[in-house]
């Protein structure tokens, strides 16, 4: 369907390398962020930039209210069969897609089915082949997922092979995707699917236009089955300049900046046109190794690069003091969190005292540490490695840390530094073959599993560290969904948390926190997180 755009929105697009202030069109409000998706297809995105640009434009089954509870979205309701394996969901009938073809159970079962294929290269399989019938599916002995029913237009069923105590937590959540678009596309091209840049979707905002390296430009979606949207238009303003976006707010070119640096953050405490917002941080920095390659093979050389790293130093250079130091993948706000975990503490004499049992001592006098007996290399060999990044402020100046850190312990890194697409398409994948890499991690609110899974179980899509995990990991990993007692069910976790750091699979860094500044006219809901304020987007209002 052709896409008609109203004048008032041509006339905004038209003034958007201009100033366009809240007083001079009260139905639009303009983000001002540093850079844009890597995809809008949830199965193929990993970047939270791309988690933040989807939340108004799809829906899942079910919603996590404030209080624990679960709502239904695209689901009315639902039950499960007494043996906890199958979950039938009736499903809303008001509901269309962004180009007016209504929503069916259909959609659902294309959503759970695509991923289970082996031609699927995204993050998300776990989430499918829990269904029953979907191994067989993925290795070809059978044509469909036996556990994926379509009863009718509006009534599906998901039968998993194991009770799940997790079931609406991670399949119920799961944004349902159009399967009159995708479904005839070969898996193996999705990514590359016109859905990854102009998405139709069934949320309060429909993409109407995504201008490469400029603006993704949202509108109010009328047919929306729930509350709409109280603002129209709705423009991210790509401005990989964090300063200059701050100069915009003030000069009323945007209106809100959700990742205001440090130093302009304090700047403007006495502004008066300006509301700040300091939020615990949903993004995590790390540093993460390639196994593949000898010189991190050895746990000790691991352990001894988490010493040598001064966190504290990250979060008041680069974070203003404005953060705390990770100790691992699980957000802090979840009971999963493990609390006893107090990571690495910076202890350089120590670090090179793991080094030195591990076979690297600077025997030639450098200042750099050379290898004597490390499996893989040749006796002599100086530990000096890349250190990739990519060119945004924090991971720039981050680098430069660790670069450091590194140095006064003996290891010599050479920086290398990628765009931020590139970086995450083609430098640090399971495939490339990158040695050691800053990047960051977007931590989830909502049970781990799926996280702890895909980044740390063996041969998981984001393993990147290619790291053979442990039986005991694996036991927890698959055991954990099935596990119906809470408490239980956390120290399980608790236990896959420390597994994690006992084999230093990565150097988690710091967790800095988000600050947001805004236009003192925008009313902005109160949210604990930066995950809830671009969820928030739709109940934004202008002050009268």
């Amino acid at each position: 369907m052709k896409r008609i755009v109203t004048f008032a929105l041509l006339l905004v697009l038209v003034l958007l390398p201009l100033s366009v202030s809240a007083q001079s069109d009260a139905d639009t409000v303009i983000l001002a962020f540093s850079r844009q998706p890597d995809s809008l297809i949830v199965d193929y995105a990993i970047t939270s930039t791309a988690g933040f640009a989807m939340q108004v434009l799809y829906n899942s089954l079910v919603a996590q209210a404030a209080d624990g509870s679960y709502v239904g979205e695209l689901a009315d309701s639902w039950t499960v069969s007494d043996d906890q394996l199958t979950w039938t969901f009736n499903l809303r009938q008001d509901v269309t897609w962004h180009d007016g073809t209504p929503f069916t159970a259909q959609d659902v079962a294309f959503t759970f089915t695509f991923p289970a294929s082996a031609d699927y290269g995204g993050a998300l399989a776990p989430t499918s082949l829990a269904l029953k019938g979907a191994q067989a599916y993925h290795d070809g002995t059978a044509d469909s997922i036996e556990g994926i029913q379509v009863i009718d237009e509006h009534t599906i069923a998901l039968t998993t092979e194991e009770p799940s105590a997790l079931f609406l937590d991670i399949q119920g959540g799961r944004y349902i995707l159009p399967a009159h678009l995708l479904e005839g596309i070969p898996v193996a091209e999705l990514p590359n699917a016109p859905q990854a840049r102009a998405p139709i979707g069934t949320g309060p905002y429909r993409l109407v236009e995504w201008r490469t390296d400029e603006a993704l430009i949202y509108q109010r979606y009328d047919g929306y089955f729930g509350e709409p949207a109280q603002i129209t238009n709705y423009i991210w303003r790509i401005i990989p300049d964090q300063s200059v976006q701050i100069t915009e707010l003030l000069s009323g070119g945007v209106q809100i900046v959700p990742e205001t640096l440090p130093d302009d953050f304090v700047t403007l405490e006495n502004e008066s046109t300006v509301t700040r917002l300091q939020l615990p941080g949903v993004n995590f920095t790390m540093l993460q190794f390639n196994l593949n390659w000898p010189f991190f093979q050895d746990v000790r050389v691991r352990q001894a690069i988490n010493h040598a790293i001064d966190r504290s130093s990250i979060i008041t250079a680069v974070g203003g003091g404005f953060g705390i130091p990770v100790t691992q993948i699980v957000h802090p706000s979840l009971p999963e969190y493990n609390p006893n975990l107090q990571g690495f503490a910076f202890d350089p004499d120590g670090a090179r005292a793991l080094l030195a049992e591990a076979g690297w001592t600077d025997d030639d006098g450098d200042g750099i540490v050379e290898s004597h007996g490390v499996a893989g290399l040749d006796d002599g060999t100086p530990f000096s490695v890349e250190l990739g990044t990519f060119d945004r402020p924090l991971y720039a100046n981050t680098v430069q840390i660790v670069q450091q850190n590194l140095r006064d312990v003996g290891i010599e890194t050479n920086i290398a530094v990628s765009d931020f697409n590139t970086y995450f398409s083609e430098y640090l994948t399971g495939t490339s073959d990158f040695q050691i890499a800053i990047s960051g991690w977007f931590a989830f609110e909502q049970i781990p599993q799926g996280e702890l899974q895909t980044n740390f179980g063996r041969g998981e899509a984001l393993n990147f560290a290619h790291w053979d995990s442990t039986d005991e990991f694996e036991e927890i990993i698959a055991n954990a969904p099935t596990e119906f007692d809470a408490a239980a069910r956390q120290q399980l976790y608790w236990r896959a948390a420390e597994i994690v750091e006992e084999n230093a699979v990565w150097a988690h860094l710091a967790r800095l926190d988000n600050l947001i500044t805004y236009s003192a006219s925008l009313n902005v809901p109160e949210v604990s997180s930066l995950t809830q304020l671009f969820a928030s987007v739709p109940q934004w209002t202008w002050a009268q």
